[in-house]
This record gives structure tokens, C-alpha cells and sequence, in this order.
């Protein structure tokens, strides 16, 4: 149920619809005063009848009627359904807090050309953005140590559950091509991770076998996905490094580059450098 405000005598009300405007005592005045404006109008003769020929003042098309309350044809009538009223100025107050963002000069048309190019607004964009490096780098950066963790991904345009099926692991996260984010944008991309290690090494070579390890005997199932579907493979490496304290080996391993070789997966590292004050 809605609780609404009735838009003639401000009585608040419970409604089961989300467009009701007025409450029950009201809403039978507001018909018969609608039943009176459209008498006048026949009267008058400039209703519109059903069935007859109108010009669209959008487009200036020609379009027949076809139900009393169509001011333009059915073309521009769905265009205005798509376009989303801006919230008003109440509203923005009342729900969100105001940050000011500044872009190096000449960027800001490149990146509302983007936003607009991923059916997004700026706005939209930049909390996509916040959101999926939280995801990603989900750690703790406030620890006193240099921390890293490693995962293997697959990324691309798949059912996750089939690869589930094909490499008899179960995912520590997934999604489809489809599935909604947090904010309400969808993911034009299918993920699939496992083998997530986050217990810090100072070689970090040892954490990227760890996380291999469960898909060296499943080395032709990952060639079958790759046969299979447009895929990639990555192993991810994230570390960060504290600057009063000894740099990690990042450097990976024969037999982890002997994986990756065998199954065409890319290595990235995400290095981040955490400055003592």
C-alpha cells in the first residue's frame, strides 16, 4: 500500500496504486468536473473523436486517434514515456547530499559523451564507477602492513552457471549479462571469480599459485570455455604496499606463467602505494 497526499483537499490516504492523485471522497468530484470540461468541449465542437485524423505537434505527422486522452501519435507518445522527468530541486534536497566533482579541462564533454554512449547520466556513471572499485579493492587499506590478494576471473558473454557446470567450482561471486547493479544500471558483461587468496605474502608468486592451483587439473575444461565462449581469462593480483616498508616480489612464477601460457590467461596487477604521513 501507498500512502499518498490528495492533490485537491490534502488529506493523506492508503492507496494499491502508485498514480492515484486523489482520495475517494475527492476523486468523484474530479470526474464529474472532467465530465463537464468534455461536454463543453463536444459541445463546442472541439473534442477530439476517436478515429479521426490529428496532426502530432512534436513531429507534425499525420495520426489517427485512438483513445480520448492521445495528444500525439504513437511514435512521439513513446519517445515522452523514455524520457524520465528531471526530479525537482525538493526532492534532490530531501534524498541526496551535493559533491562537486572537478575534470581536467576539456574532459567534461568526453565524459558525459561516454556516460551518454552507456545509457547512463554522469551522475549514474561516477557512482557505477565508486561502486565497482569499492568491490574491488573491498579490502582493508587502513592496516598498519602492506597487504595483496589474488583471484582468477572470467569475464565475457556466458551463462555462469555453465561454467560452474564445466569446471565443478562453485563461484565466490558471479553475475549475468543483465543482472542489475546496486544503483539500478545492468552489467553489459558476465563475470565469473574464484580462488580468491588474500593471506599476505612477500612473495607474492606463492599467493598466485594458491589461487591457481584448483584449475591446473581443469587446464582442458578452461580451453573448452575458451572454444566455447568469447571469454577471458585473468589473474588478478592486487597488493598494497606500505612505503616504509620493504617492496613484495610481484614477479610470477614458472609454473604460474607456464598456467597462464597453457590457458591464455592474462596476468594484471593493480599496484597501490600507501604513503606514511
Amino acid at each position: 500500500m501507498f500512502t499518498r497526499k490528495c492533490e485537491m483537499c490534502g488529506t493523506e490516504f492508503q492507496t494499491a496504486s502508485n498514480r492515484a492523485k486523489y482520495c475517494i471522497y475527492c476523486r468523484d468530484k474530479v470526474q464529474v468536473q472532467r465530465n463537464r470540461t468534455y461536454a463543453e468541449k463536444k459541445k463546442s465542437g472541439s473534442a477530439v473523436k476517436i478515429g479521426s485524423e490529428q496532426v502530432c505537434p512534436i513531429c507534425g505527422k499525420t495520426y489517427t486517434v485512438t483513445s480520448g486522452s492521445q495528444k500525439y501519435c504513437k511514435e512521439c507518445t513513446a519517445g515522452k514515456k523514455r524520457k524520465k522527468s528531471a526530479p525537482n530541486t525538493e526532492y534532490l534536497k530531501g534524498h541526496y547530499d551535493y559533491i562537486r566533482v572537478n575534470v581536467p579541462k576539456g574532459e567534461r564533454e568526453k565524459i558525459k559523451a561516454y556516460a551518454e554512449s552507456q545509457g547512463m547520466s554522469v551522475n549514474k556513471l561516477l557512482l557505477t564507477a565508486l561502486e565497482e572499485y569499492q568491490d574491488k579493492h573491498k579490502y582493508d587499506k587502513t592496516s598498519s602492513q602492506s597487504s595483496c590478494y589474488t583471484y582468477f576471473l572470467i569475464r565475457g558473454n556466458f551463462d555462469p552457471d555453465s561454467i560452474t557446470e564445466l569446471l565443478g567450482l562453485v563461484p565466490e561471486k558471479s553475475w549475468r549479462i543483465g543482472d542489475k547493479r546496486k544503483n539500478g544500471t545492468v552489467y553489459d558483461f558476465a563475470m565469473w571469480q574464484y580462488g580468491t587468496c588474500d593471506s599476505y605474502d612477500v612473495y607474492v608468486e606463492n599467493q598466485m599459485l594458491k589461487t591457481i592451483t584448483p584449475f591446473l587439473s581443469k587446464i582442458s575444461a578452461l580451453k573448452e570455455i575458451k572454444q566455447k565462449y568469447d571469454v577471458e581469462f585473468t589473474l588478478e593480483v592486487v597488493p598494497t604496499i606500505k612505503s616504509s616498508e620493504g617492496v613484495p616480489c610481484v614477479a610470477p612464477s614458472m609454473e604460474v606463467m607456464q598456467f597462464c601460457c597453457d590457458t591464455d590467461t592474462k596476468i594484471d596487477i593493480d599496484l597501490y602505494v600507501d604513503i606514511d604521513e
